[in-house]
């Protein structure tokens, strides 16, 4: 599902503010709006990703104010959660610390939330499937841009942006280094309870499976003792 083979075939424009070539994902032209919500400390961009046929992908980009090539770093929120929040729990850390960062809202959070929307636990693993896809357009996306360095990509992903963390960095190269906090394969302790008809939609979520595939890049696993959430049976 999930494969690290790239499919660039053809190229795309950027609409907005900035406007340059893109490589297409999955054989589509992939479109970038931006709006600058720059402040007096930071650089900040409003993101819409857009890949014909697909919901748009709403994100932040944001990096201290020198215009310079920055490492960066993608942030991936819990469920239930938004982009805003990882951005306020971890990202203004890594600003300091001279990193750019990129935050995405997941299917069915954030922007993508239809109102008075309550995420379903039984969407959690195509949230998690589309959230990795989503991504992996974004890692297309940062390819051209000259503030980042593409070659220093890392990511910080919490409770289910931990599990999606955790797959994307097992398929996708281009993420150098990972941590990963309150996460485990959740999915694959239910499996047994999940009807035979759903276990294709299920496996490709199961982050156990693909954790192997890292080696030989570094991934650090941030675990609760005490965790009624992901239990110690779930942890990696």
């Amino acid at each position: 599902f999930f494969s690290s083979r790239r499919r660039h075939t053809r190229y795309g424009t950027v609409t907005g503010v900035q406007t340059c070539a893109l490589p297409i994902y999955a054989n589509q032209p992939l479109e970038v709006e931006t709006k600058d919500i720059s402040t007096a400390t930071e650089y900040k961009q409003h993101l819409v990703l857009k890949v014909k046929g697909r919901e748009p992908i709403p994100a932040l980009f944001i990096r201290p104010l020198e215009p310079k090539t920055y490492p960066i770093v993608l942030l991936l929120h819990g469920y239930t959660s938004k982009k805003e929040d990882m951005i306020k729990q971890f990202g203004n850390d890594l600003l300091g610390a001279g990193f750019a960062i990129l935050a995405l809202d997941a299917p069915h959070h954030g922007e993508r939330k239809g109102k008075d929307e309550s995420p379903s636990l039984s969407l959690f693993p195509k949230i998690t499937q589309q959230g990795i896809l989503d991504y992996r357009c974004a890692l297309d996306y940062l390819k051209t841009r000259r503030d980042v360095r593409n070659k220093e990509v890392s990511l910080v992903g919490y409770s289910m942006g931990g599990m999606m963390g955790t797959i994307l960095t097992a398929v996708e190269p281009r993420v150098k280094s990972a941590v990963v906090c309150v996460n485990g394969d959740v999915v694959r302790t239910m499996l047994k309870t999940v009807p035979k008809e759903a276990l294709n939609d299920m496996y490709p979520a199961c982050n156990s499976l693909y954790a192997a595939k890292i080696s030989p890049r570094p991934i650090l696993f941030l675990n609760g003792k005490r965790d009624n959430i992901v239990p110690h049976a779930a942890t990696m």
